[in-house]
């Protein structure tokens, strides 16, 4: 892990479904940094997983194996604080590498922030592509409808016009 640097942003599982449910893993491209996921992500992804595997052998997110007893010992403290594996992973991995981290899960983000990580999340991603005409407004807004429609929930608005 030594050689990543603040330089990558860390994936969550979340927001990777949510791009790949959309089928827009591309608007990720916006934040203009190496994308990484732990191989604890990668196991969560499970609909996706042939996208994801995709996109890894296309070297557009990289994967990181977690495999250092000390590292594998935060993920499971974060785990006793009620976050799943890959969340932990994903939040050791930030603080290893002084990454930013994409999460949207509330209590991640919360457990993240005070342990003084650079975060972001789906709706800021969004909110960014649409400032730089990757996406309009009302494009961004449907994917708000297909996410609801698909079950998942990454931002909290009915539209981005309230984050803009």
């Amino acid at each position: 892990m030594d050689d990543l640097s603040h330089s990558i942003i860390i994936a969550d599982a979340s927001p990777l479904i949510s791009f790949l449910k959309i089928q827009r893993f591309d608007l990720l491209s916006v934040l203009q940094k190496q994308l990484v996921c732990t191989d604890f992500v990668r196991s969560e992804v499970r609909q996706q997983k042939e996208a994801l595997d995709r996109l890894i052998t296309q070297s557009l997110i990289t994967e990181v194996r977690v495999e250092l007893p000390e590292h594998l010992e935060i993920i499971e403290e974060l785990y006793d604080q009620g976050l799943g594996r890959g969340e932990g992973s994903s939040i050791m991995l930030a603080q290893a590498t002084e990454g930013t981290l994409l999460l949207d899960d509330k209590r991640a983000r919360k457990l993240a922030s005070n342990r003084g990580l650079v975060l972001t999340s789906t709706a800021e991603i969004m909110v960014a592509n649409i400032q730089e005409n990757i996406c309009s407004l009302e494009e961004a807004d449907q994917y708000i409808e297909q996410w609801r429609a698909m079950g998942e929930f990454p931002v909290s608005v009915s539209s981005f016009l309230k984050l803009l």
